[in-house]
């Protein structure tokens, strides 16, 4: 067995010698620049607005994906968390209202919000006006749910009666980055 030439200090009493194989350092993967023109993210129908895929996990080497989101009027995503992923929210335009336990909040355009991983939340419109919003999802990967919604809209409208089912279907099929919670209601609802 070969040693390595890394010893390892613990405290000031004791050193430790490792074996080779265990000093091996890995360095994290590394993404190129991400650059994407206007014309390079085309905005795409899905059953809450149109969205655009600015930066995909491809893009990022897995390390984040962008999308902007402009959600319909009154449109809201039910109660539900993320496992293994980060949400941030960047408001453009409108007021997005974000549930969190125990407290709501309407964000206007400028606003900012960081759902950590397994942190209940549902979000969408706050009103009668659509909502434009930057979400961040690190680790990246979660646009493919997006991307799922859009052919699904593709093929069929939202009022169709397989709808529901279908996109059952689909959160099924992101159950690794998607699972339904419950959010009590705030002290101001």
């Amino acid at each position: 067995m070969h040693l390595a030439s890394i010893r390892l200090a613990i405290g000031a009493l004791v050193t430790v010698t490792l074996p080779s194989q265990l000093c091996a350092i890995e360095l994290p993967r590394m993404a190129t620049p991400t650059v994407v023109p206007a014309e390079d993210a085309p905005w795409l129908e899905y059953d809450a607005g149109k969205l655009r895929v600015l930066a995909s996990a491809d893009r990022t080497g897995g390390s984040y994906s962008v999308l902007e989101l402009h959600e319909l009027p009154a449109y809201q995503t039910p109660p539900h968390l993320h496992p293994g992923m980060d949400e941030t929210f960047y408001v453009l335009e409108g007021t997005l209202e974000l549930r969190l336990p125990g407290k709501t909040y309407h964000l206007g355009a400028g606003s900012y919000a960081h759902v950590p991983r397994n942190t209940p939340h549902a979000q969408g419109s706050a009103d009668d006006r659509p909502v434009r919003v930057l979400i961040t999802l690190s680790p990246g990967d979660f646009e493919a749910f997006f991307l799922d919604r859009v052919a699904l809209v593709a093929r069929m409208p939202r009022g169709h009666p397989d709808f529901r089912r279908s996109y059952l279907e689909i959160v099924r099929k992101h159950a690794a980055w998607l699972q339904p919670a419950t959010l009590e209601p705030s002290a101001d609802e």
